[in-house]
């Protein structure tokens, strides 16, 4: 029941996001602003749910291994999409989305296996909250590009599929996994996440509001540290 709530929010927001770029209007610095707060929102609900319980009662060495682990794999798959950007501006946009967005819904997925919805409040929410502009940048693109609303719903409705069945496999497909091994999943996808933020997000952010870039990922800090508290 958690796993299928988790899916219609995370379909909910990037709806939002593209809907918001297709038939809204919103300045680059407030949405400079808003990817800013939901990185800092994101880079400390990993910390807090997803790594923390781990280290928490071992030594930390192995979960240490394991989050570098997802940084370097997250680094060189984007290495490789890097290559890429002069195909299909459409396939670009989609395997961008789609490099970031599986680590964060297979992490929701691993971490509901054994722990109550509200543990991981932080990271959900602030999956949601980064959901809604990187669709609306993606969409903004491929408006840009000339793509019909048609073609761009159709693409976000694939994503959307793509990124729900990620967060279900993790969930089913590691629920008699040992505890041990969950841990270790779970910070191979912190590593991922991290490095996402790190190559896609924060640099979005400070290019279109730099003065405020900063400030904003603090409030998402906090706001996660908030939402934590619920848990």
């Amino acid at each position: 029941m958690l796993i299928a709530l988790f899916v219609v929010a995370m379909a909910t927001s990037l709806v939002a996001g593209t809907a918001w770029a297709m038939y809204g209007r919103l300045p680059d610095r407030v949405d400079g602003f808003i990817v800013a707060l939901s990185g800092g929102a994101l880079l400390i609900a990993v910390v807090l749910e997803l790594i923390q319980p781990v280290i928490r009662n071992q030594p930390p060495w192995l979960p240490m291994a394991a989050i570098l682990a997802g940084g370097v794999f997250y680094t060189a798959l984007n290495e490789a999409l890097s290559h890429l950007r002069s195909t299909d501006q459409a396939a670009t946009t989609s395997a961008s989305l789609l490099l970031s967005g599986i680590p964060e819904n297979l992490a929701v997925g691993i971490t509901l296996i054994d722990q109550p919805g509200l543990s991981i409040t932080a990271l959900a929410g602030s999956i949601f909250l980064a959901n809604v502009p990187e669709a609306a940048g993606a969409t903004k693109v491929l408006c840009q590009r000339g793509y019909t609303r048609r073609a761009i719903w159709l693409l976000w409705s694939t994503i959307i599929v793509l990124l729900g069945a990620a967060a279900v496999v993790g969930f089913l497909a590691f629920s008699s996994t040992d505890p041990f091994v969950l841990g270790y999943l779970r910070c191979f996808t912190a590593g991922a996440i991290v490095a996402s933020l790190a190559l896609d997000v924060f640099p979005r952010a400070f290019q279109t509001n730099h003065r405020l870039a900063g400030i904003a990922t603090v409030l998402g800090l906090l706001l996660a540290l908030a939402l934590n508290q619920i848990g």
